[in-house]
């Protein structure tokens, strides 16, 4: 899943909350996108388990490896 962390009603950061609360969707691989690119919200989203933190402008070819990434077998 490609998430926003800055979405209109509710936080990326709840929604990635609501998902690991979940059984049904813990699993789901989350790879987060925002502008801010501050080093400790980098950190506090991979520590409470994001796959990846992607800055925005997205880079067309980090999003296409970390989407093969994600994808591959055993990941």
């Amino acid at each position: 899943m490609l998430l926003d962390l800055n979405l209109p009603d509710m936080s990326g950061y709840r929604v990635f909350q609501e998902l690991q609360a979940n059984s049904k969707t813990r699993s789901i691989p989350v790879v987060l996108c925002s502008a801010d690119a501050t080093e400790s919200q980098v950190r506090r989203m991979l520590d409470a388990g994001v796959r990846e933190y992607l800055t925005k402008p997205l880079k067309l070819a980090k999003l296409l490896q970390v989407i093969d990434d994600v994808l591959s077998p055993g990941a």
